[in-house]
């Protein structure tokens, strides 16, 4: 009896100040959100690049976005085959699910999946992609295409133009 009175006094008094905190803190919305990877840059490539530089220069190198206070590892293969490609890896990224290997922006049920970018656009985001590659290229396609082909160009391509993304640029097509 005493233990559970004693134990219903200290937690109000516990978890007001948390309380008191979380309520009286401003929470901000970001103003803006950049996404950057190497397409085809897992963390080995990374490590040894940075242990060849140490070895070049005689002194420990560290690449800088490997200071970045945030770091994000996510397994891309596909759902076909654990070696992957860029349209499995692209949907497994922007969407958060595993597709089949080809397939751009759908499930292993080759359905149509929802990536991260028109979930923020229709939270009142504007919404960029911009690549090195081709616009139309199986990664960048996967924030705004679905297709079973990745070399479904013309798809892609009718489905970047009837997208809602505000700004959109590549090397070429």
């Amino acid at each position: 009896m005493f233990k559970k009175s004693v134990l219903s006094l200290l937690l109000p008094v516990l978890f007001l100040p948390q309380l008191v905190f979380s309520a009286s803190r401003e929470v901000s919305k970001a103003k803006y959100v950049f996404v950057m990877f190497g397409d085809g840059m897992g963390d080995n490539l990374v490590r040894l690049t940075e242990y060849y530089l140490s070895k070049k220069y005689g002194k420990d190198t560290t690449l800088l976005f490997s200071r970045f206070p945030n770091v994000a590892l996510t397994n891309t293969y596909s759902a076909s085959s654990r070696i992957t490609c860029s349209s499995a890896a692209g949907t497994a990224l922007f969407c958060g699910q595993k597709a089949l290997a080809d397939h751009i922006g759908m499930n292993a049920k080759e359905e149509a999946i929802e990536s991260v970018g028109t979930k923020l656009k229709r939270e009142g985001y504007k919404l960029g992609v911009c690549t090195t590659n081709g616009i139309d290229h199986a990664t960048p396609a996967s924030i705004y295409a679905h297709v079973k082909r990745r070399r479904d160009f013309f798809n892609i391509c009718t489905q970047l133009a009837k997208s809602d993304i505000d700004f959109a640029a590549g090397s070429g097509f």
